[in-house]
């Protein structure tokens, strides 16, 4: 039977992923490739501390990295996804091309550590130059897989549907998935496989999972026939006067701002977060691994919901605007929650948390204790960061027409702002100002973008 005729449509010709058989196939290898990029993460992080020395930098280059390398690769991709022909093909290249890259990190760092030795002994250089080409050279061995992970979205969103109107709750969808593998990634890398088969070890069992991934979207690609022809027919902008085009010209500004600023700010809560943690704990993969694995699940469940809201609000950009304002208010209340929960709730609940965890068979108390505080401390805000991206996607999607066009293009401005977030954070923020008041400026800073958001979306004419 051919793919053609294998698709549903809605009454306006449109696919329904109901109608794409291979569409639920694709859902549970995408969840896959989210437990191996995060694998991956977790144990480029434990490798870049050899050499970067420091786990806050080590973390701030890794996360930067990942999310720049992430942005290129879905602004790129959401240039072609809507006219690709065979989608699924391609990512099993894509996803195949990834695992060669995470494989041979542990190499091409052993060249680098090399490189940076010879850069150490023959120009004696200042340690700010030193960092600098460490910064550089893990740059460049970590780009290239994140840019492969980054342009699956679009090119798997617009696979799903090219239904427009839906493209928040069907986009949103797969990013959860994709995120709430992500969080099994992080706790098995963190929690178990480093423990038990080592780091190398760890890397080879993300590379195999990976590798069944591609075969898995190779295989679906032969099934799947011929992919849809793009749906040229997408829909014109209504002509609007003078007035009503500024407005909207202020409008897509405000919404790239808050694209970028929802970036910003999640990825420089979550190094502040680290910092703050490590403080308290002490600088173990347990805590990164805790403080990420928290990040990921709470932006799962809030994706879901975002997801869930996109297709019940009429005005999308407003839920998005209430996202980014809930956001900046968690960030200003953060130290003084953690002081309230340090101060006397801590030492009634964690026992008892403490207790379950052994029971479940993991001991280490140093591990519990770093999941307890980041499920108490970062749970919400994260849920709050989750909410706005499938908000944002169905907002842009009056402006921007195609599927891959509109998800390519805010998931990678909004990566964008979080390479930006992960620099100023964790190089000028934190060194310079300190934590409280690195955490209180980003905070304001999601409150007064909120709410502008809000005023200018609430306005009928220009004043």
């Amino acid at each position: 039977m051919s793919a053609k005729k294998r698709k549903k449509t809605d009454p306006n010709g449109n696919q329904a992923l109901s109608g794409n058989p291979t569409a639920k196939w694709v859902l549970f290898i995408y969840f896959c490739s989210g437990v191996c990029s995060l694998i991956d993460e977790v144990v480029y992080v434990r490798l870049l501390k050899l050499t970067l020395s420091n786990t806050v930098y080590a973390s701030s280059i890794v996360v930067s990295v990942f999310m720049g390398g992430m942005a290129l690769g879905a602004l790129i991709m959401g240039r072609y996804a809507d006219r690709v022909i065979n989608r699924l093909r391609l990512y099993a290249l894509l996803e195949t091309c990834a695992t060669i890259s995470a494989l041979s990190f542990p190499l091409v760092l052993r060249i680098a550590d090399k490189f940076y030795r010879w850069v150490f002994l023959a120009l004696d250089p200042s340690p700010a130059i030193l960092f600098f080409f460490q910064a550089l050279i893990s740059t460049a061995i970590i780009m290239i897989p994140a840019m492969m992970m980054g342009s699956t979205l679009p090119l798997l969103g617009r696979y799903i549907t090219d239904m427009r109107h839906r493209v928040g709750w069907l986009v949103g969808g797969l990013y959860s998935l994709n995120m709430l593998g992500a969080a099994l990634g992080c706790f098995l890398a963190g929690f178990v496989l480093i423990r038990t088969v080592g780091v190398m070890g760890t890397l080879y069992m993300a590379a195999a999972i990976n590798l069944l991934v591609a075969y898995g979207g190779w295989r679906l690609s032969r099934y799947d026939g011929i992919a849809d022809i793009p749906d040229e027919n997408v829909g014109v902008p209504e002509r609007r006067n003078m007035t009503e085009e500024a407005l909207e010209g202020k409008k897509k500004g405000i919404l790239f701002s808050a694209f970028f600023a929802s970036g910003f700010i999640s990825i420089g809560y979550e190094l502040i977060w680290m910092r703050s943690i490590v403080y308290l704990l002490g600088g173990y993969t347990y805590v990164f691994s805790a403080v990420l694995m928290t990040y990921l699940i709470g932006n799962v469940v809030g994706t879901g919901i975002g997801s869930y809201l996109s297709k019940r609000l009429k005005r999308p950009e407003l839920g998005f605007a209430a996202s980014l304002t809930g956001l900046g208010v968690s960030g200003i209340f953060y130290l003084p929650w953690m002081g309230l929960w340090l101060s006397e709730p801590a030492v009634q609940i964690f026992p008892l948390f403490n207790g379950v965890m052994k029971d479940m068979g993991f001991n280490n108390w140093i591990a519990n204790l770093s999941l307890c505080h980041s499920f108490i401390f970062f749970i919400l805000p994260s849920i709050l960061m989750g909410i706005g991206f499938p908000l944002a996607i169905q907002s842009w999607s009056r402006y921007q027409y195609g599927v891959g066009q509109t998800t390519g293009m805010v998931y990678g401005i909004n990566a964008i702002g979080a390479v930006m977030g992960g620099i100023v954070a964790g190089f000028l923020l934190i060194p310079w100002m300190g934590v409280q008041l690195s955490i209180t400026i980003l905070g304001l800073l999601g409150i007064l973008l909120g709410t502008l958001m809000a005023m200018i979306f609430l306005q009928k004419t220009l004043p």
